[in-house]
């Protein structure tokens, strides 16, 4: 676990943007910090493979492909 000291068991985050560069960081991070991550991301290709991963790290993990941009 890369946070130890950052304990996030029981929780779940949402990352928006979280399908690739910094956001899938913060989505791989806070997964091994314990908890459970809602991707979402403008492809629906690149959010699925993060929560893909996320559920590797042994989390939960839900992808919604949107753009937040529009309302």
């Amino acid at each position: 676990m890369y946070l130890t000291k950052f304990d996030l068991e029981g929780r779940t985050a949402i990352v928006t943007g979280g399908g690739s560069w910094i956001g899938k960081g913060i989505c791989l991070a806070l997964a091994q910090a314990g908890a459970n991550i809602v991707v979402v991301n403008r492809s629906a290709n690149t959010a699925e493979a993060t929560a893909h991963e996320v559920q590797e790290i042994g989390r939960k993990s839900l992808a919604i492909p949107t753009d937040v941009c529009d309302l």
